[in-house]
């Protein structure tokens, strides 16, 4: 199937991409966007709020669900990356047996470029948004924790070489929803899972779960803002702070995180990007976030501030900005003086390789540099890892992941590094 073709100005239509769900989900689907569409007020709570007006939430323009073309292999070129030479990391790749890959979901398990583990997995990853992340490792536990699209939470123990050991918890959402991207807090005790497609697409959105010795998980419990029809694609921790992205009211939301794993809304801000804010970043007390709309200055997709402790941002100078050659920008990673955004230009047009926008962030936030990533024409770049001055891109749709060099203009020198297990599966987590 193909994306949309060329480039769309504000207020002009977009071609909703088929869906490979059950029909019990694709009817979901339509329903949802039928009913973001004509900003229509849910009568399941007299608390949720009626839906932006004004504004058609479309989820085509959120993520992907299908493949645009058959996968093309890219040969690996970075070389030796010394900042990963000898480390253990996890991606998550395939698409279950229904999909275009034909085979069981796996996590692969890669010392330095070489893959030494491909465990399979009862994961069915056929649904993903740009700008998540389904994958985390918990170093201090030796545990991994994956969202799994077809509507579980799932955990896996590590041997002491790094490798997966055993599944241990696969726990089906308590709101039937998809699981979307998960995070971890510092101890690496608590997993928080953003929810956007609940079953009832009313929330809630944020849910939270412990993970004990041993990596098994337990519900904790959930939040949605207070007013619902928020929609959650993921997250970024500053502090004990959880900041998301609601893509409806194009809001920045903050919630507290306790210790023992609680969520508790503390405030929605308005976002500076110009609609659809998606693909949350943070680097100490700034928060970063992109977009998913189109490019341009009539579209600012890229901003930053410094969270206060209250939920509050006070928004860098220069903020918002944009890449003038990048469009769809989700998917952000953030370090020291940098930001690091995907661009997912393919979805205007099908021959459009992703690219990595690179943007300073002190004394304000620029943009600096935009490097397209070599065989990723039609494909998506999500997520992001930075290790060392290297930085780490997901190249879905190619079964690769690629190598960026960080350097006095940000992110260049960009070849593949790394080749999954399957080549034709989607893959959307990536964790060290």
């Amino acid at each position: 199937m193909e994306g949309m073709q060329g480039r769309r100005g504000r207020g002009e239509g977009t071609d909703v991409k088929p869906m490979h769900k059950p029909l019990t989900r694709l009817l979901a689907v339509t329903v949802v966007v039928s009913v973001l569409a004509v900003g229509t007020q849910s009568t399941t709570s007299s608390a949720s709020r009626p839906l932006a007006t004004g504004r058609h939430l479309n989820l085509a323009d959120l993520g992907r669900v299908a493949r645009p073309h058959p996968a093309t292999h890219v040969t690996p070129a970075a070389g030796n990356v010394p900042d990963v030479a000898g480390k253990v990391w996890y991606a998550d790749t395939g698409d279950g047996p229904g999909g275009p890959g034909k085979t069981a979901d796996a996590i692969d398990v890669f010392k330095g470029s070489k893959l030494i583990q491909s465990f399979s997995e009862d994961a069915n990853q056929v649904f993903e948004y740009w700008g998540s992340n389904t994958l985390a490792h918990s170093k201090r536990l030796g545990c991994l924790v994956l969202t799994d699209s077809s509507g579980y939470i799932d955990s896996f123990s590590l041997n002491h070489d790094g490798t997966v050991a055993a599944e241990v918890s696969h726990l089906p959402d308590p709101y039937g929803g998809q699981p979307e991207s998960v995070l971890l807090n510092k101890a690496g005790t608590v997993a928080v899972i953003n929810d956007p497609n609940s079953s009832t697409f009313l929330g809630p959105y944020l849910q939270s779960y412990s993970i004990a010795t041993g990596c098994a998980l337990t519900f904790i419990g959930s939040s949605s803002g207070g007013a619902g029809n928020e929609f959650y694609i993921n997250s970024a921790l500053v502090g004990n702070d959880v900041v998301t992205g609601d893509a409806n009211f194009n809001t920045i939301d903050t919630y507290s995180l306790s210790k023992s794993g609680k969520l508790s809304f503390l405030k929605s801000l308005p976002s500076e990007v110009a609609t659809y804010v998606d693909g949350m970043a943070s680097y100490r007390s700034d928060v970063f976030s992109g977009s998913s709309n189109y490019y341009g200055p009539s579209n600012q997709s890229v901003e930053g501030g410094v969270l206060s402790h209250s939920g509050s941002i006070s928004f860098l100078s220069g903020s918002p900005t944009y890449d003038p050659s990048g469009d769809h920008s989700t998917g952000a990673v953030a370090t020291n003086g940098w930001l690091f955004v995907a661009n997912n230009n393919y979805a205007d047009n099908p021959s459009l390789p992703a690219s990595i926008g690179s943007y300073t962030t002190s004394p304000s936030l620029a943009f600096s540099l935009d490097t397209v990533l070599p065989g990723s024409a039609g494909s998506q770049a999500t997520p992001l890892a930075l290790v060392g001055k290297t930085l780490f891109v997901d190249v879905d749709y190619i079964g690769s992941i690629e190598a960026c060099s960080i350097g006095g203009s940000g992110a260049t020198n960009c070849n593949v590094y790394a080749t999954l297990s399957d080549i034709l599966g989607f893959s959307n987590g990536l964790t060290f």
